[in-house]
């Protein structure tokens, strides 16, 4: 009966997990195309992404605007705590700036577009996401319209935390950033 390396074994035991994260890709290589959501990471993202357009309440939450509380629906167990506390600290500093700390009707005061999708408009046609690098407990993952032949709109980092993904970090397009280095 032959004997295995142990290297050999551990070797084969990195490709196989690879091969469970995503099937036809490897754990250490990013994928080269945007396709619908796939994996358990992707999928949270998509729903984080889809919940935000359905409802516009949401982005109220994303950056603490006076809302009805009540409305938040467990947004929080969407995201990191570090990421809440950056989007906060941009809207009030745009606030700070742009409106003496004060909301006024009429004038844009804070963010003028969605900190998580990075875009100020809805886009109904869906969107493609690619997995740039994964591991058990993190994702990059960055998405685009489906049906867009440019780059990414925005490239996340999640976290997984109890079992359950939560987007830690956005970088968008634009150069904004919110808990990204």
């Amino acid at each position: 009966m032959p004997t295995h390396h142990p290297l050999s074994i551990a070797i084969l035991s990195v490709w196989l997990s690879g091969l469970a994260l995503h099937p036809g890709a490897r754990a250490d290589e990013p994928e080269a195309t945007f396709h619908s959501p796939t994996i358990a990471a992707e999928k949270a993202l998509d729903a984080a992404i889809r919940n935000s357009d359905a409802d516009s309440d949401m982005f109220f939450f994303l950056v603490k605007r006076p809302r009805d509380i009540g409305k938040d629906r467990n947004y929080s167990g969407l995201f990191s705590a570090n990421l809440q506390n950056s989007w906060k600290l941009a809207e009030n500093k745009l606030l700070n700036e742009e409106c003496g700390g004060k909301y006024k009707s009429g004038e844009v005061c804070g963010l003028d577009y969605n900190p998580l999708t990075c875009m100020q408009d809805l886009f109904e046609d869906g969107y493609g996401y690619r997995t740039d690098s994964l591991s058990h407990n993190k994702a990059s993952i960055s998405y685009r319209w489906i049906k867009s032949d440019g780059g990414p709109i925005a490239t996340y980092r999640l976290v997984r935390i109890h079992g359950r993904w939560l987007i830690d970090g956005v970088r968008c397009s634009s150069g904004a950033k919110f808990n990204m280095d």
